[in-house]
């Protein structure tokens, strides 16, 4: 509607001449700009995940959790002689391709039996050693059918899957060149050698060593290595070709497990299920508008009930987002990493700010630069006292826990609450966050009884 408009409407003395047409187009504009977004993420998927992520990253360094078939899968697909010591320093990426890649005896079932076998060596509780212990895959699997809602003030246009996601590994590697450009054009982000590294090994963190990227400084960067060879952290930014679309949110958060994202219709909503014959991995995402998040019954700074902070508003939440905001964080994790003041620039000059303060003032330098879209208010950011965001003043989201029973979300809440702390059960308000888009999985199929089943 907006284009539209715009198309018929965009001459100043148009507009003048057709009043009720301006304001037909200011409304619209408006209106793009209202609402918050609810996100909701299928936490059934964080057990099935964690399975993957043994079995990729782990359980190949053992034959008798049946790694010998994948060991072998792997090198036929490569052409490689690894052993199963060897296989396990091979990058998590490569290992995640290779494991949803079909080759001769190795498909589905092969898959499934290689899952139900680690599975059954979690809960035996002999698993401990990789991080996986049997109480820690029972809280996992206690959260299967239970699902988080967060809220924030995301503009109404961008309350979707395609945009709230990174559709492939190359959108993903060609994003990341755009955030380091930012950044090395960005005349109050002090850059250095030291600086310009940090930040390309941060941002490639994941990609292959042989991939080479150019920039608009005119400097190169290759990875030395092929990345991680554990499971993905909360530094990897380049995922598994077969881990997009990505969430990066979730990513950062440690809910790597989580990926690839596969966004629930009305069309179609998948079920999570491990069988003798095949892993599916279910749906785990929807957005829905909403008029507010506090007309969900959730509070307005999350994502604790108790938390002194206020919601962002709709402004800092594209900024966070945008390419700039994306700049900025890169460039405060890079320049904090170095710690100190004592870096020196191009010419051998000593920098004498902290990384807090460069890291601020690349932040600001950042917000000024950035243009919040009409729909959501235009105008400018102003300057704050911090290296990320609008300096931590608020919080990008509010969100609380449903599916199961009141009892039953216990298991969720408290695995979830490691990472967001004193998150708790979603109000009976909160259903409308769920929309007409349900989960396949059970105890998210019907929320008649909202928030429990």
């Amino acid at each position: 509607m907006i284009s539209a408009l715009a198309f018929t409407a965009c001459h100043k003395e148009k507009v003048k001449e057709e009043a009720l047409l301006a304001g037909l187009l200011s409304q619209a504009v408006r209106t793009a700009g209202q609402g918050n977004c609810a996100v909701n993420i299928n936490l059934t998927g964080l057990s099935y995940g964690t399975l993957v992520q043994v079995a990729v990253s782990s359980g190949t360094a053992d034959t008798t959790f049946n790694g010998a078939k994948f060991l072998a899968h792997f090198n036929s697909l490569h052409g490689s002689s690894h052993t199963a010591a060897t296989l396990n320093n091979v990058s998590y990426n490569r290992k995640y391709d290779a494991f949803f890649t079909d080759k001769d005896t190795w498909n589905a079932a092969a898959r499934a039996t290689y899952l139900r076998t680690i599975e059954t060596q979690a809960e035996a509780n002999n698993l401990a050693g990789v991080g996986l212990s049997a109480a820690t895959y029972g809280a996992l699997k206690g959260s299967r059918g239970s699902a988080i809602m967060a809220c924030a003030r995301i503009p109404k246009s961008s309350c979707s899957y395609s945009a709230l996601t990174t559709a492939s590994r190359t959108k993903d590697l060609e994003n990341q060149v755009t955030v380091y450009n930012t950044v090395a054009t960005a005349q109050d982000c002090k850059k250095t050698p030291n600086i310009e590294y940090a930040l390309k090994t941060n941002l490639f963190n994941g990609a292959y060593a042989g991939e080479v990227f150019s920039f608009v400084d005119g400097s190169t960067f290759t990875p030395v290595n092929d990345g991680p060879s554990g499971s993905n952290t909360t530094s990897t930014s380049v995922l598994a070709e077969r881990s997009y679309p990505k969430f990066g949110t979730l990513v950062s958060l440690g809910f790597g497990q989580l990926m690839p994202m596969i966004a629930a219709t009305s069309a179609a909503s998948t079920a999570y299920a491990l069988t003798t014959d095949a892993y599916t991995q279910g749906s785990n995402i929807t957005a829905t508008e909403v008029v507010s998040c506090e007309a969900l019954g959730l509070p307005s700074g999350g994502p604790t009930a108790t938390a002194a902070l206020p919601l962002s508003p709709v402004r800092e939440v594209a900024y966070s987002f945008s390419t700039q905001g994306q700049a900025a964080s890169a460039y405060a994790a890079a320049r904090t990493t170095l710690n100190g003041p004592a870096l020196t620039n191009g010419s051998g000059v000593a920098s004498t700010q902290t990384a807090f303060d460069e890291a601020t003032s690349c932040n600001n330098g950042l917000r000024a630069s950035y243009a919040p879209p009409l729909a959501i208010g235009g105008g400018k950011l102003g300057a704050v006292t911090g290296t990320t965001g609008d300096g931590g003043s608020t919080t990008l989201l509010t969100s609380c826990i449903y599916g199961l029973t009141s009892a039953g979300r216990a298991a969720p809440i408290a695995v979830i609450g490691a990472t967001l702390a004193g998150i708790s059960h979603c109000p009976a308000a909160a259903s409308a966050g769920v929309g007409s888009v349900k989960f396949a999985d059970t105890g998210l199929q019907t929320l008649a009884d909202f928030p429990n089943n």
